[in-house]
């Protein structure tokens, strides 16, 4: 199972919750408030992909439900209120947890004061993009790209070591 569809399963158990879930009123949290963000999602200062994808996908989820557009910051931001803890941080680090702690395809959706935290431990996959043929680095309509020779024009993107 890939990073971004365990992270999204996790983000779609969740918001199964529904809207009740968006003012745990029992849990002391909220995250919205009449359309409003009342709290904040935060990421490692450097995030997985899996972690960005899944902070996305909830930022957009919510959105969706509430209306309110949760900002998505980096550890290293100061928070006040509600921190919606996505993927390994030092936020999470600071609460005690790890990925390391978690067996593959382990995941935590918790409460640890007033923080929700999201996380886990992805399986171990490697993913690599290997060009096919001899591609030149040069300037594309949107940054850096690669210019393929002509005879081959594909990547081929494979776990690493099972093609």
């Amino acid at each position: 199972m890939t990073r971004r569809v365990v992270m999204a399963t996790t983000m779609m158990m969740v918001l199964s919750l529904g809207t009740r879930f968006l003012r745990a009123e029992n849990a002391g949290i909220t995250l919205t408030t009449d359309g409003k963000p009342a709290s904040t999602i935060v990421v490692s200062s450097t995030p997985t992909q899996s972690a960005v994808a899944a902070a996305v996908d909830l930022r957009d989820h919510i959105r969706k439900i509430s209306g309110a557009a949760l900002p998505i910051v980096t550890d290293a931001a100061k928070v006040t209120g509600t921190r919606i803890l996505v993927g390994d941080s030092a936020a999470t680090k600071a609460l005690g947890l790890t990925n390391d702690s978690f067996k593959t395809q382990e995941y935590l959706i918790g409460i640890r004061g007033s923080d929700l935290v999201l996380m886990g431990r992805d399986a171990d996959i490697a993913y690599g993009v290997k060009p096919v043929g001899h591609p030149q680095p040069t300037e594309g309509k949107f940054g850096k790209a690669l210019s393929f020779d002509g005879e081959h024009d594909a990547l081929r993107v494979s776990p690493i070591g099972l093609d």
